[in-house]
């Protein structure tokens, strides 16, 4: 792909798994990367000898000033903003209530001050299928379908969902919501299900053991929830999106 006028981005929450591989494709497809998070070993994935990558090493709230002196000295126009941070673990976001809120959806309100006074117009936020509740599994959902948030994180998402929208459409931004199910891929998650299995085939083990076998989750694999974002994030629009 050849670098385009709009192939400059900003991203929070950098270093996780999603985000981890997003930054991976659009350097390899010569975007440039601007990115923030408190940590960063899952980006030992991306390649730091990239002269399309900046990468400031702090939580966002305090990597603000850090990052406009970096667009001010490369004289960087940003079009869009990524925004992956954030508390995605749901036993956590019922365990601690507020820093869950703050993270999820005031955090978010912030992002998008600094979207705004940045001129950045494109606003992408990954949200979950979770909103729907649990019980999707073989349905095809839409923005029609009922919404029935069964966790605190789900409606966290969901609130920071309607926060985006509203935003977005009183300062004129372009807001795109994905409401992806559960992404899965390379390294799996410890406590979960599939690295359950693949420790169990692993270990050779002679009947493999998947609880009671109902199914209760769709999955969709990382590398196929980045292409569906890159197509997004290529895609020339007026329009807020939710996918």
């Amino acid at each position: 792909m050849d670098k385009k006028i709009n192939s400059t981005v900003f991203i929070t929450g950098a270093s996780g798994f999603l985000a981890s591989y997003v930054i991976t494709e659009l350097l390899d497809n010569n975007y440039r990367v601007y990115a923030t998070d408190v940590r960063e070993h899952e980006l030992s994935i991306v390649s730091h000898q990239s002269d399309n990558f900046f990468f400031i090493k702090k939580e966002f709230r305090k990597a603000k000033k850090d990052i406009e002196e970096l667009f001010q000295e490369n004289n960087e126009t940003v079009f869009s903003a990524l925004h992956f941070a954030g508390i995605s673990d749901a036993n956590t976001c019922e365990k601690n209530p507020l820093s869950a809120y703050d993270a999820n959806v005031n955090l978010t309100v912030e992002v998008l001050d600094f979207c705004k006074d940045q001129n950045i117009l494109k606003f992408y936020f990954p949200s979950t299928a979770l909103v729907y509740g649990e019980n999707t599994i073989n349905q095809t959902s839409s923005e029609e379908s009922l919404i029935n948030p069964l966790n605190f994180y789900a409606w966290t998402k969901f609130i920071a969902e309607k926060t985006v929208n509203s935003y977005c459409s009183s300062f004129g931004l372009r807001a795109t919501v994905m409401r992806f199910n559960n992404i899965i891929g390379y390294p799996l998650k410890a406590g979960t299900i599939l690295n359950d299995v693949f420790s169990q085939i692993n270990n050779e083990t002679e009947e493999i053991v998947i609880q009671n076998g109902n199914p209760v989750r769709d999955y969709i694999f990382v590398k196929d929830a980045v292409s569906a974002l890159i197509c997004l994030l290529n895609k020339d629009s007026d329009s807020n999106f939710e996918i």
